[in-house]
């Protein structure tokens, strides 16, 4: 039975998630340049971004996730959304919002013996560090690779799996609507984050 308190808290929790994200992105990028050769920007609205994320939280809530569960996907979502931000409007994706929460999340991980987190990422980001080698950081970018190791990090392998699915066949397809000048790339996170929202707003994320 779902409870509506619960599914209420769980939406404004995640919203504020959602929003925070943003602003941590645009308060630590205010000073940085799109660059030159970087993917053209992404217009996004942070209330869009709220709607989206409080659904999310909604949703979790209502599939009766544990607070552990809950506080790992909400700090997970702050990066997601910091790092799909980033890349929007500058066209990088800063290491703060990959490497650093996923080395937090994977000693927190370690500390309670738990090793397969570690595994999922490793597996996780080996075929788009494959890709990013061999379009030499232009299909693909290190900054997408790095998140795709979070996203494992944090996602059960089903969930990420059809994520990353759905984010590449889109980003595919957009890219080829849109035909980009040449030696400009195309921003991968907004779409992995997006595929990524797809998923647990659907609840199938655990």
């Amino acid at each position: 039975m779902i409870n509506v308190s619960d599914s209420l808290l769980g939406g404004i929790g995640f919203g504020f998630a959602g929003l925070l994200g943003v602003w941590i992105a645009q308060y630590l990028g205010r000073n940085d340049a799109s660059l030159e050769d970087g993917p053209a920007q992404i217009p996004l609205s942070p209330w869009l971004v709220v709607v989206f994320t409080a659904a999310i939280g909604v949703s979790l809530t209502a599939h009766h996730l544990s607070p552990m569960q809950l506080g790992a996907t909400g700090f997970f979502l702050i990066a997601l959304v910091a790092a799909a931000t980033s890349d929007c409007a500058f066209g990088l994706v800063p290491d703060m919002f990959t490497l650093l929460p996923l080395a937090i999340f994977l000693c927190a991980s370690l500390l309670q013996h738990h090793y397969e987190p570690l595994l999922s990422a490793m597996v996780v980001a080996l075929p788009f560090a494959l890709l990013a080698c061999f379009s030499h950081g232009r299909g693909m970018g290190w900054g997408d690779v790095k998140m795709a190791a979070f996203a494992g990090a944090v996602l059960p392998p089903n969930a990420i799996l059809f994520a990353s699915f759905l984010a590449v066949g889109a980003t595919f397809a957009i890219s080829r609507i849109s035909r980009p000048s040449s030696g400009t790339g195309v921003a991968f996170v907004p779409y992995f984050a997006s595929a990524i929202g797809m998923v647990l707003l659907l609840g199938s994320g655990f």
